[in-house]
């Protein structure tokens, strides 16, 4: 059995070992964060430095697979492609309007007569001016 002193002696060793072993972690770990700033340093004054260079379509390591297109070449396929199909017809995929489209109606919109607002057929007041709908032809 071990002794209340040698348990104390131990508990002390292995608490002075936890925190030399923390303090080594922290060390390392700033090391590692100032070599990564240096190395930083380094590849911007080494970019600096470099002569600038048209951009080289080649940096793609990979072996070329016969039928497969570059990158470059097969975005130009598809912006080609995308180009000749014709325009969905909504504002937002081709940026102009149908001409259709403005003058086109649900049937029963109704127009307000005090500010001339083109409302839904389900309101009951107008949405811009809160006036209330008249019905035609009904008590007048």
């Amino acid at each position: 059995a071990v002794s209340r002193e040698e348990r104390k002696r131990l508990k002390k060793e292995l608490k002075r070992a936890r925190k030399l072993e923390k303090r080594e972690k922290k060390r390392a770990k700033k090391r590692r964060r100032e070599e990564e700033e240096n190395g930083h340093d380094e590849e911007v004054a080494e970019q600096a430095t470099r002569p600038t260079e048209a951009p080289d379509d080649s940096r793609d390591e990979r072996p070329e697979v016969p039928g497969k297109l570059s990158k470059t070449a097969f975005f130009a396929s598809l912006a080609a492609a995308e180009a000749s199909k014709p325009p969905i017809g909504t504002f937002h995929a081709t940026g102009k309007r149908d001409a259709d489209e403005e003058t086109q109606k649900d049937a029963g919109d109704w127009e307000c007569q005090k500010c001339s607002y083109t409302n839904f057929k389900e309101c009951l007041t107008c949405a811009k001016c809160r006036s209330l709908r008249r019905f035609e032809g009904r008590n007048q």
